[in-house]
This record gives structure tokens, C-alpha cells and sequence, in this order.
């Protein structure tokens, strides 16, 4: 990636422009990602990346990027303790250059579905995407249209045992195991939170309890805004085999557990619509290390995080293995990126992407400089006045007071009158420079 493109500019006028922030040039991730914290999640306002999209043409992707980092601080997680905001921005602005706008702005809005069903053009870009995700790694979004889910879940993790909620519990794990019986429900079993050993696994109770906690602010907010609907329900992952990948969502193998068990309360509803669940191929990964951020920023930005109303459980980028083609030589590996990279800078609108956004980010830098240096003013405005009060104070102060009586009885307190109106005279001075 050519990154002095994306160095900041300084403001054409002034003398006082921020710093350069420092680029990233080398670096390797390579310690397993663990989810970290999720604690304070419940507490972030994801809908500042709706908000923050609808300036995208504007301001670019940066307080995207930077709204982002913020919240996947919160989880203090193995990657992002060792990823400073730099590394983090380089990385995200490598990943984005593959992005196309209306793509990214359908994805903070929640509805990539309707987006490229409305613009052919757009379809055809995704459409080439996949048929490259199995020769390139992927990052890739699956979405759901389904209703709320919140109290389903939560009785569900709660193993209430009213009969209805027990049946339906049962109606659910039957679906997912065909061997399930009625008794092993009335027992108190339940086959998605269920461990090894026949205990309730923790971890997966805690993701449901979130999913439910979650879908429950979400309706919440709808109906506050009187909306009809919550946000789609998205999973977001990354894919050296594209293809593959999405056949095995398809088939119902190797996907998320939280998706599938959504799918299955729903096909216990009478009358309730066919789920569909679409699938896009949106950015494409140039470098290894890229992949961890391209996915944690997509998955972030898409409310994709099963405690944002989505189905991602693990941390994205946890398991980041297949990305570094272990089977590979060196040299073959470096091969394979180079051409990853050569393929999005010569088929895609890599370039005209990244232009675009150099232009946003210059424009946002100036008027970001500008509002400081209006700030710096305003402080300075504010200083002065003081100034003027204290000389005003001073004078009055100074005509009542008996300079000799002082230096005889009260020296100490004469020095530091003296040594007071010294510094309101420095200061004055300072201003008159």
C-alpha cells in the first residue's frame, strides 16, 4: 500500500498545522485473538455509524475508522492492545480502498440487500468480488430479514419450563437434532447451550443472554422512533475459499450456531415468511496483516457482534490461521499477496477509491485545523481578558497602597505584589508582540 497518500496534510495557511501521524510500515499479528472484554459493550451507541455514514461523501471513512477503534478498545482483546489508532487507520484504509462507497454506507445503514437490488452496477462489482473470493481472502456479510427474536432467546437461555416455552424449546433443538426427544427438554436440556459433558455451557448462555439483550434495545429503539422493524441481523467473516464458505451457510455447516438457531425459531412460527439470508462479498484483503482489522472493522461497522443484534460471536479475526497460508513456501506466500494486491489495484476501483477518500481527508484535516485554530482564539481572547481585569485590579490596588509603609513593615508581601505585576506586564507585552 502506498501510504503517503494517506499522510496527513497540512493546511494550506498557518504555520501551526497538526503533526503527521505516523504510518505503519511493517508489522505481523500472529498471536491468537481472543475475544477480550465484552462487558462494556451493551453501553456502545452504534447507531453513530448510521449517523457518521451519512457524511461519508463528506468526510470520508476516518471518523468511521476512528468511532470504530474506540468501541473494539472497550473489549481489550490480545489484537487490539498491541494496535495503536496508526496501525489500526493504516490497515483500515488498505482495507477500504477495496470497499465501494455505497457499499460501506449500505452497511453502517443496515440493508446491503436492498442497496444491490436498487443498482445494478453495484451487483455486478459484488458479483465480481465473489467469483474472485476463491482465489483472493474475503471478507464477506450475511444478512437476515427476521423479526424480533429478544423474548425466544431469553426463555430459551433461561430454560423456563412453562409448557409452552418448553415445547418450543423442543420444537427448536429437534430441528438442529433429529434424536432430540420431548424428555430431554422437560429435563432441563437445551442443545444450543449445551456442553460437552451435558452441563449448560456458560459462555454460550452469555451469547444468548446478549443476543436477547441486545435484539431487546434494538425494539426498543424502533419503537421509540415509531419504526416497524429492528436492523437486519448480519454475519460478518472473512474466507480464503469464498465459494465454499458460503455453501457451507447454505447447507446449514460449519456457520454460526447463534444464526442457526435463529433459523430454527422461526420455522417453529406459524404463518412466519421463508427466511432468506443473502450473502456479500465486500472487501477484498491485500496483505495478511489487513485481515484481522478489515474484519473486526466490517463486523463493527455492520452492528454484526451478537451484543449489537448480530450473529458474530467470537471476536472477528480470532481465528486468522487459513489467512497466512501456512501450507505455503515463503516465497509462494508472498507471491499469492502480491498478486492479491496487483489484482485490486488493476480490477477494482482501488485507486479511484483511495483518491477519493485522500481528497475527503485533506478537506476534513483543514476544517478539524480550522476549528482548533478558532478554539486557540477563543482562548486567547479570554486570556486576554483577564489580562486587562488584572491591570485594572492592579492600578486600583496599587493607588491605595503606601509603597514606603510597605518596604518598612511588610516587605515580603511588597516583593510579591511587585513580582506579581511583573507577570501582568509580561503577559500584556506578550499580546502587543
Amino acid at each position: 500500500m502506498d501510504d503517503s497518500r494517506f499522510r496527513q496534510q497540512a493546511p494550506p495557511s498557518g504555520e501551526h498545522a497538526p503533526p503527521p501521524q505516523p504510518v505503519l510500515t511493517t508489522a505481523g499479528f500472529h498471536v491468537p485473538i481472543d475475544a477480550g472484554d465484552e462487558k462494556e459493550q451493551d453501553q456502545v451507541d452504534h447507531s453513530r455509524y448510521s449517523r457518521s455514514a451519512l457524511k461519508l461523501d463528506e468526510d470520508g471513512w476516518l471518523p468511521l475508522v476512528q468511532a470504530a477503534y474506540e468501541d473494539e478498545k472497550r473489549t481489550k482483546n490480545t489484537f487490539i492492545k498491541d494496535c495503536d489508532i496508526d496501525i489500526w487507520t493504516y490497515f483500515a484504509d488498505e482495507a477500504l480502498s477495496t470497499v465501494e462507497p455505497a457499499i460501506l454506507k449500505a452497511i453502517c445503514y443496515g440493508d446491503l440487500n436492498a442497496t444491490c437490488k436498487g443498482d445494478v452496477g453495484l451487483s455486478k462489482i459484488v458479483q465480481s468480488y465473489e467469483d474472485r473470493s476463491d482465489t483472493q481472502a474475503t471478507v464477506y456479510l450475511h444478512q437476515m430479514t427476521a423479526k424480533d427474536l429478544a423474548l425466544v432467546a431469553l426463555q430459551y437461555a433461561n430454560a423456563l419450563d412453562t409448557s409452552y416455552t418448553s415445547y418450543q424449546a423442543y420444537l427448536i433443538d429437534h430441528q438442529a437434532d433429529q434424536n432430540w426427544l420431548l424428555a430431554d427438554t422437560d429435563s432441563g436440556r437445551r442443545h444450543f447451550i449445551e456442553g460437552s459433558k451435558g452441563n449448560v455451557d456458560n459462555g454460550k448462555k452469555r451469547v444468548l443472554l446478549g443476543f436477547s439483550r441486545a435484539l431487546t434495545r434494538l425494539a426498543d429503539e424502533a419503537t421509540k422512533e415509531n419504526k416497524t422493524h429492528i436492523p437486519f441481523l448480519q454475519y460478518v467473516g472473512y474466507a480464503i475459499k469464498g465459494t465454499q464458505r458460503k455453501k457451507q451457510h447454505d447447507l446449514l455447516t460449519s456457520t454460526s450456531w447463534l444464526f442457526l438457531f435463529t433459523k430454527y425459531i422461526c420455522a417453529t412460527w406459524k404463518n412466519f415468511p421463508p427466511i432468506n439470508m443473502h450473502n456479500f462479498t465486500v472487501c477484498l484483503i491485500t496483505e495478511e496483516v489487513v485481515g484481522p482489522v478489515a474484519e473486526m472493522l466490517l463486523t463493527r461497522l455492520a452492528r454484526a457482534y451478537y451484543f449489537a443484534g448480530g450473529f458474530s460471536i467470537g471476536q472477528a479475526g480470532a481465528s486468522m490461521s487459513s489467512l497466512r497460508l501456512a501450507k505455503l513456501s515463503q516465497v509462494d506466500r508472498e507471491k499469492v499477496w502480491e498478486e492479491n494486491a496487483q489484482y485490486a489495484k488493476s480490477m477494482t476501483n482501488y485507486t479511484q477509491i483511495q483518491a477519493k477518500e485522500l481528497a475527503s481527508r485533506k478537506n476534513l484535516q483543514k476544517t478539524d485545523y480550522e476549528k482548533i485554530m478558532r478554539q486557540r482564539d477563543d482562548e486567547i481572547a479570554q486570556h486576554k481578558q483577564k489580562i486587562a481585569a488584572m491591570c485594572d485590579h492592579l492600578a486600583e490596588y496599587r493607588a491605595q497602597i503606601d509603597v514606603a509603609l510597605w518596604e518598612k513593615e511588610f516587605p515580603e508581601e511588597l516583593q510579591e505584589f511587585r513580582d506579581f505585576e511583573k507577570f501582568v506586564e509580561e503577559e500584556t507585552n506578550k499580546f502587543q508582540d
